[in-house]
């Protein structure tokens, strides 16, 4: 639970920092190696359809502008942001800014991910290969997709972005500041607000605990819709679940509940099975990378909301509920 906290802080603070704050980038001494699908027709099958070259950032911090996605193969959100971003490379005026994509390949197995993506989705961009993690160590992101951009002049400039359309704090999207830039602009992350009551929660689409997909907006509909941000290693939440999942047994699932978790490690997702077995928990357990987290701005967890049906915030609660019951009853109808 602390690690997950001090992650939220630490994306709160990068999003919050002045813009002109930028550091000089750590990244002179990287050497990492690029490949570039193959364009045209397809490769033989005793090709790879990749051609492969070594990027030295000696060579181009201090020198060029450098933008980078840092992306999962494994993750739906990720790779739809590759798409985006490589569309909106290929429409923007040829500059001196470099744009590459990077992506962990610590293994064949990562790195045959990776391939089988940008082949599917005919992706063209430089993938820079994180062999030793040693950029993803560089880029101080709390989740994947990141944006991380460094102007001409060597300085960290892009931080706390997951995708083109996040709003930035002087007004626009990411997409906006960079689409007519020459060098990278010094722009932050609009910081997230806590949702209040009254405010509509917005959209998410997270995989459960068996990868199949779900959406809160599907979910929305005659029934309030609570949504539970959790732990296994949050002893208020190991109390606050049963007595929830005890609460739907006895009135026949008044609610839909959707509760999410972040798995930093393979030990939280056995930590987080194993706590569903024993304890009987039947509504959805889905797994968030930290981005619906940061969006809706969790200070810590438990942390839960009810809403209508059409999704505005009707009750927004901190921490154990010794109330919950009394709560929860005046939402059954």
């Amino acid at each position: 639970m602390a690690r997950s906290i001090r992650t939220l802080v630490l994306a709160l603070l990068l999003a919050a920092a002045p813009a002109g704050d930028a550091r000089a980038a750590g990244l002179g001494d990287l050497v990492l190696d690029a490949i570039s699908r193959t364009a045209g027709a397809p490769a033989a099958p005793e090709e790879t359809g990749f051609t492969e070259q070594t990027v030295r950032f000696t060579d181009l911090v201090g020198k060029r502008p450098v933008v980078i996605l840092y992306w999962n193969p494994t993750a739906a959100a990720s790779v739809e942001e590759l798409v985006r971003y490589q569309a909106f490379v290929a429409g923007r005026p040829k500059t001196d800014m470099l744009w590459f994509a990077a992506v962990r390949a610590l293994d064949d197995h990562e790195r045959q991910a990776a391939e089988r993506v940008l082949a599917d989705r005919k992706i063209e961009l430089p993938v820079l290969l994180d062999t030793q993690l040693e950029l993803g160590r560089r880029m101080p992101v709390p989740f994947l997709p990141a944006y991380y951009g460094v102007d001409k002049a060597g300085r960290e400039r892009l931080l706390g972005f997951s995708s083109l359309d996040d709003p930035t704090q002087a007004g626009g999207a990411l997409r906006s500041a960079l689409s007519d830039a020459r060098d990278v602009p010094a722009v932050a992350p609009r910081r997230p607000q806590e949702l209040a009551v009254g405010d509509i929660a917005p959209d998410f689409t997270l995989p459960d605990l068996r990868g199949h997909p779900v959406r809160l907006q599907d979910r929305l509909g005659k029934k309030p819709t609570m949504v539970l941000f959790w732990s296994p290693h949050c002893p208020h939440c190991r109390h606050e679940l049963p007595r929830i999942q005890a609460w739907q047994n006895k009135r026949g699932e008044p609610f839909e509940i959707l509760s999410l978790v972040r798995l930093l490690n393979p030990e939280d997702r056995v930590a987080t099975e194993r706590f569903v077995k024993e304890h009987g928990i039947e509504f959805p357990v889905l797994i968030d990378d930290g981005r619906v987290g940061h969006r809706y701005a969790i200070p810590g967890v438990p942390y839960w909301m009810i809403l209508d049906a059409k999704g505005k915030v009707r009750t927004v609660q901190r921490g154990e509920l010794p109330g919950l019951e009394g709560i929860l009853r005046r939402w059954e109808r």
